[in-house]
């Protein structure tokens, strides 16, 4: 902690860090952030948290404090999308997988969960069950949605490959594939 910050109390470090943030001072952001993430930070101190350790790929610790956050609010469907969006990054498409599903059986058509659940199914092999949910995507969101313009692209490559694999980032490809669109700023926007 820096003597600059030492003095604030904890609303005034936390506008502080979501002005960080906006700035992209993460490394900033993190340094005023953490002593309030101690043995019982407050839902907005762990919620911010969680994100900014997404946004710095720290995801172990992400994914803990969006559980300890979704333990006092069950029913946040957009910050449970942001905890498979963490797995999802981590490699860990089956509890990515679950928890999207967590947030489809609360919120049936939430698109960002859908568009990618879907992605980690074709990762994993099972092109006709991520179809069927891009389909949804398109049935539901809004034309301007990100998301369905995102699913409708991405129909288009998988009826186009042979193996329902296409866009798919593979060891040693230059292009980022489909993880790339994947995360862009999901820690950032509200879904």
């Amino acid at each position: 902690m820096t003597a600059e910050n030492s003095s604030l109390d904890a609303d005034e470090r936390l506008a502080l860090v979501k002005w960080q943030l906006e700035q992209n001072r993460l490394d900033r952001a993190l340094e005023t952030l953490k002593p309030l993430l101690g043995a019982d930070p407050g839902d907005e101190a762990c919620l911010t948290g969680a994100r900014l350790y997404a946004q710095l790929r720290l995801f172990e610790r992400a994914q803990a404090l969006f559980e300890q956050y979704l333990k006092a609010h069950p029913d946040a469907a957009a910050v449970r999308f942001q905890l498979g969006m963490t797995q999802f990054e981590s490699g860990d498409n089956a509890a990515a997988l679950r928890t999207w599903d967590e947030v489809l059986a609360g919120v049936a058509e939430h698109p960002p969960s859908l568009f990618y659940s879907a992605v980690a199914l074709l990762q994993d092999g099972a092109a006709g069950r991520a179809l069927e949910r891009l389909r949804r995507v398109l049935q539901n969101a809004p034309v301007d949605n990100l998301y369905y313009g995102q699913a409708r692209d991405l129909i288009a490559k998988v009826e186009q490959d042979p193996n329902h694999r296409a866009g798919l980032q593979t060891e040693g490809d230059d292009d980022a594939g489909l993880r790339a669109i994947a995360v862009k700023d999901v820690y950032k926007t509200e879904h």
